[in-house]
Order: C-alpha cells, then structure tokens, then sequence
C-alpha cells in the first residue's frame, strides 16, 4: 500500500516537472519569436526613416537673392537652399529680409521690415510688407534702386512673376519725395542694377 502511494507521488511529481518544462520551453520559445518579431520592426523602421530622410534631402531647391554691394551701387545675387514649398516667392522674400550670408554682401531692406503677405496673379506680384518698410524707406535714387529692384529681381527669378507692385499694410506704398510713382506703378526685372561678375568669379 505505501509502495503504491509512494509510486503515485513520485508520478504526479514527475507530471508537475514535466508540466513545468513545457511552461518554461513555451514561455523561452514564446520571447525569442518576441524578440525577433521586435528586430524586425526595428529594422524596418530603420529602412522607412532611412528612405524619408533621403526623399526629404531631395525636396530641396536653390533660390537667388539679391543683396548690395559694398557701394550700394549694384545688386550681387546669392544663392540659397531652401526646403521646396509651393509658398517658395514668399520664402525667397523672408530670406531676403534676413539678409546675406556673405560678409561681404549688405542686406537691402529697411530695418524692422516684415513680410505680411504675397499675392500673384497674371505674372504680378503684389508685396504687402509692415509699416516699418515705409517708415525706414531710403531716399535717393542709389539707395531706392537697390532696395526696390532687390525686391524685384529676386521676385522674377520665378517664371509666374514677371512684375511687382507694393503695399504697405494692405495700401499701395507712399512715399514722399521717392523717384517713382509708387502708389500706380509696377516694377520690372532691371538687368542693368546686377553687377556683373570677372572670369575668376570675383565681385
């Protein structure tokens, strides 16, 4: 009789080793494929973030700005790389405002400007900018020029633009004692203004 319950619990003790083997193999089992399905995720992800950072690399385009020469005579163009936008007129103008990354380039906009809107249509351009632009105008035929075709040639270096009005705070620009009609008239592209650069590539 002891020998049959001896024999008993020594078979149900098996079955308990036995039944917690198999838990743990299960549970082994169970976290490598975890760990594995977890890698590849990882990978994938890694894949994915690889590709949008390439594809985000090319989504760039190059933009000419205009800035003053040292004289204050002749605009010199600077390029820049800009994220590419369908708002890329107003990003050039915002860049511009910033003002140049060469030392040796001056920036052309009045001190305080900012850039409150741009609307084109038909190849014209109309440039709404704060009180400040007005405020700070520069007077003078050398100094107007370059701050206007600045504005102008940066403008239509884009195929949709071919000319350019201003406003100040939504109504056409005034200035007394300015060289233009700036409240009626519109600006074209003036060639004339850009410095031309010598062969070795110097300003």
């Amino acid at each position: 009789m002891a020998r049959k319950l001896i024999l008993k619990i020594n078979i149900l003790f098996l079955f308990l080793i036995l039944a917690l083997l198999s838990l743990l193999l299960n549970g082994c089992l169970k976290s490598k494929q975890v760990e594995k399905e977890r890698k590849k995720i990882l990978t994938e992800a890694k894949k994915e973030t690889h590709l949008v950072e390439k594809g985000t690399e090319k989504e760039r385009i190059k933009i000419t700005l205009y800035f003053s020469d040292k004289q204050a005579m002749y605009l010199i163009p600077e390029e820049r790389e800009i994220k590419k936008t369908e708002d890329v007129a107003k990003i050039a103008l915002e860049e511009l405002i910033k003002g140049p990354k060469d030392p040796k380039l001056f920036p052309t906009i009045p001190e305080g400007t900012k850039l409150l809107g741009i609307e084109v249509k038909d190849g014209l351009a109309k440039v709404n900018l704060s009180q400040d632009f007005k405020d700070n105008y520069p007077l003078g035929s050398a100094g107007e020029n370059i701050t206007i075709f600045s504005i102008v040639n940066t403008l239509t270096e884009f195929t949709s633009i071919n000319k350019v009005r201003f406003l100040v705070e939504g109504k056409p620009l005034e200035v007394s004692g300015s060289n233009y009609d700036l409240v009626n008239q519109f600006f074209l592209r003036n060639e004339d203004i850009i410095k031309k650069l010598n062969s070795s590539g110097g300003k």
